[in-house]
């Protein structure tokens, strides 16, 4: 019993990261997107999404 709850635990972390390294890379492509959109735009909103996506690539 004991073992199967440990197998389960480190499967359940495993999917963890799995699901947030999935989710890192959807956030930053997304991210990336938006900004090369915004290059075309204005240069203030320019300016503030370069600002947003530098704090998201810190991430």
């Amino acid at each position: 019993m004991f073992f199967a709850i440990t197998v389960m635990s480190i499967v359940l972390r495993q999917l963890q990261v799995l699901i947030l390294g999935c989710f890192m890379f959807l956030v930053s492509s997304m991210a990336r997107k938006v900004h090369m959109n915004l290059c075309i735009g204005h240069s203030g909103k320019h300016f503030e999404l370069r600002i947003v996506y530098k704090s998201l690539s810190r991430l």
